[in-house]
């Protein structure tokens, strides 16, 4: 029994993470952008949309407002980048000390209990009777794939193939006249959007937020990332690789981490876990490049 509660933990965090984790890899793959403001979005999703709806915002304007901050944060970090010539990294890092300090301004407090708030999840109770939550875990599973497949029609129609441009090779989308900075302030809105979702659905699935919710997802999002591109094959069309790659990383992390607590890991050294896993996996890279160029 205990095995299927850590399995079902693995596959509902992994999915809740997801979306996280796809919105890091876009931006690093399709636009070029290491982008660690996915720390910021991530609770200010969640506070706005706690704030939203202890203010009877109904659901849907709450999810609204939600997209709207992530989407702003995102922005932000590619304006401070674009425009102040401040470098990537730093961008970043500056907009998640800013989306911390408007968490708490949002929620007025260090977090906020949502029990009896509405959830995406109301539709999915009848089905989450058992040991494992068929119904949370269809809900999810639904959100993460309709996520996956606009990001890749959208990236895959003549505007996405611009912003897609924009940021991996800015000079030559220069010569093609896209307006770079304007590609990577909507790029960059549209993944941060969807961080601040994978808070807000945390928020729902755990019944609080909380402003230190975002500390770790940047080395998580590295951890998923690293682990889907190399269990996904690399023969697959590019986006469809990425985006794999994305959600399939995020569900075998979190199923580890869930076996690992139960194996009684204590949840402080599941940090260290998640560098030992990055770790693992570049060394892994690397011996197999190593390998590969011995052989040629």
């Amino acid at each position: 029994m205990s095995y299927l509660a850590s399995i079902d933990t693995g596959l509902t965090m992994g999915l809740v993470f997801a979306l996280g984790v796809l919105a890091f890899a876009l931006a690093f793959r399709a636009f070029g952008f290491p982008d660690l403001s996915i720390e910021g979005s991530f609770p200010i999703g969640a506070a706005v949309f706690a704030g939203a709806v202890r203010a009877d915002a109904p659901l849907w304007l709450a999810l609204v407002l939600v997209l709207l901050a992530g989407g702003l944060s995102g922005a932000g970090t590619a304006l401070i980048h674009a425009r102040l010539g401040i470098n990537k990294f730093l961008s970043g890092i500056l907009m998640v000390a800013i989306c911390y300090s408007l968490s708490f301004r949002i929620m007025d407090a260090p977090n906020l209990g949502l029990i009896d708030s509405p959830t995406i999840f109301g539709v999915a109770e009848a089905l989450d009777e058992g040991v494992i939550k068929w119904g949370s875990l269809l809900v999810l599973a639904s959100l993460v794939g309709a996520s996956a497949l606009l990001a890749y029609f959208g990236l895959e129609s003549r505007a996405g193939l611009r912003l897609r441009v924009a940021g991996t090779n800015p000079e030559h989308a220069h010569t093609l006249g896209i307006r770079v900075t304007a590609s990577l302030v909507l790029g960059l809105a549209a993944t941060n959007a969807l961080t601040a979702l994978s808070g807000a659905v945390l928020a729902m699935y755990q019944g609080f937020s909380d402003v230190q919710m975002g500390q770790g997802l940047l080395v998580f999002a590295i951890a998923g990332v690293m682990i889907g591109e190399r269990l996904v094959p690399q023969r697959l069309p590019y986006l469809v690789y990425v985006l794999t790659a994305a959600i399939l990383g995020s569900l075998v992390y979190n199923l580890i981490v869930a076996f690992a607590i139960r194996v009684d890991i204590k949840p402080t050294d599941l940090k260290l876990l998640t560098a030992l896993i990055v770790i693992a996996v570049i060394a892994g890279r690397k011996l197999k490049d190593a390998d590969a160029f011995a052989e040629g």
